[in-house]
């Protein structure tokens, strides 16, 4: 038994930082109601503290993927400016590509990438990153004033309806109560729980709702 033991803690003591990031990241994916994952960003922001961050770039120093003279730039410009890149390329196992994004300048304030500048930054991996991992991280925050007119959205964009219900039907279309994840809509505060939408058919690429049609 004490040697069963002392083998699981050897284990898990092998476990690197990017490994338990990669898992963490997992738990905080949610599926849409049109069958596509999504992370929140803002979890993805208070998942990588500058300490957790450090700890993941010296094991990308060891596996030289980052030069070990960069550690502290790189540390630094991902927490003020590249996390939810670096946690597309955690989660994608892509992390030898980060020292290319850093030199495009490819960072969070430059996202969505297109595919043509995505292939440029990351070469095989870039159609893969502009057209699908990126969206996963980008889902569409549902703010107050889209309430008062329509609003179109590329198909790439996903919404963060989490669960749906049918009220009713008619000939102009149907009337849904939808579950939404709460910090990623400014309509009511973080306690909302469901919003009804009355053209399900327009949701992508185009939603409009009233602000009546909104619940607690």
């Amino acid at each position: 038994m004490d040697l069963v033991c002392s083998q699981n803690l050897s284990e898990v003591a092998m476990e690197s930082t990017i490994d338990n990031l990669r898992m963490d990241i997992k738990k905080l994916r949610h599926k849409s109601t049109d069958e596509r994952y999504f992370i929140n960003p803002l979890e993805v922001d208070a998942l990588l503290a500058r300490t957790v961050i450090e700890k993941a770039i010296k094991e990308c120093v060891k596996d030289f993927k980052v030069p070990a003279h960069q550690e502290t730039i790189v540390v630094n410009r991902i927490f003020t400016e590249g996390k939810i890149v670096f946690g597309i390329l955690i989660w994608k196992n892509w992390l030898h590509k980060l020292m290319s994004f850093m030199e495009h300048n490819a960072l969070d304030s430059q996202l969505p990438l297109e595919i043509t500048r995505a292939e440029k930054v990351a070469e095989s991996i870039g159609w893969d990153f502009a057209h699908n991992a990126q969206w996963e991280f980008l889902p569409v925050t549902l703010k107050k004033e889209m309430s008062s007119y329509h609003c179109c959205f590329r198909d790439e964009q996903i919404l963060p309806f989490i669960d749906e219900t049918l009220l009713g039907e008619g000939s102009f279309g149907k009337v849904l109560k939808m579950s939404v994840v709460p910090s990623l809509q400014t309509i009511f505060s973080d306690d909302v729980r469901y919003l009804s939408n009355s053209q399900k058919q327009t949701l992508n690429p185009c939603y409009s709702a009233d602000v009546t049609s909104f619940y607690r």
